[in-house]
């Protein structure tokens, strides 16, 4: 459900309803993360667009997904995918109305990589470019040693913010 305020619920997006995009088994769990920030205003569409993450329960692989007019789309960073992980673990955080989303996906060792997607919900199967934020990008751009990136948020105006890890395991914000 969306919460639409000051009190009211729509059903317009069901969590207990969640239909996994590929058509397969069902979500063990299914969290809804971000909305683009004009829901709800004058003249704006009555469904908003919604990013967050399921857990397939018959793999236990984690996807990102968009919820956009109803429907439901996987997204995915294929870097974050197998054969280069092995239990994928994918988050989209925050989206912006031009439909650019901020997320992460995690490494085998446990690292998460940041990135933007720009999402074409014009073709079938929706279309992305991921725009990668990697720890070594972080690394050589600011002079430190960065084992691993979260983009956690993007604006309409393309500005990204999340944080960095250390060698010594602190958090950076940016």
């Amino acid at each position: 459900y969306v919460l639409v305020p000051p009190n009211h619920y729509t059903q317009d997006f069901n969590l207990l309803n969640f239909t996994l995009p590929n058509g397969g088994n069902t979500a063990s769990q299914v969290q809804a993360i971000g909305i683009n920030p004009n829901s709800g205003l004058a003249g704006s569409t009555p469904f908003p667009d919604i990013v967050g993450f399921y857990t397939d329960k018959a793999t236990g692989f984690t996807h990102g997904f968009l919820d956009s007019f109803g429907v439901q789309s996987t997204i995915d960073d294929p870097l974050g995918l197998p054969p280069n992980v092995t239990t994928p673990v994918q988050n989209l955080l925050g989206i912006n109305n031009a439909l650019r989303a901020a997320g992460f996906w995690t490494d085998n060792a446990g690292h998460e990589h940041g990135f933007v997607v720009e999402i074409n919900t014009q073709t079938t199967p929706v279309s992305t470019n991921f725009i990668e934020l990697t720890p070594a990008k972080v690394s050589t751009d600011l002079g430190v040693n960065a084992v691993a990136t979260q983009t956690s948020n993007i604006t309409n105006k393309n500005l990204v913010c999340g944080f960095w890890t250390d060698t010594n395991g602190n958090n950076h914000g940016f």
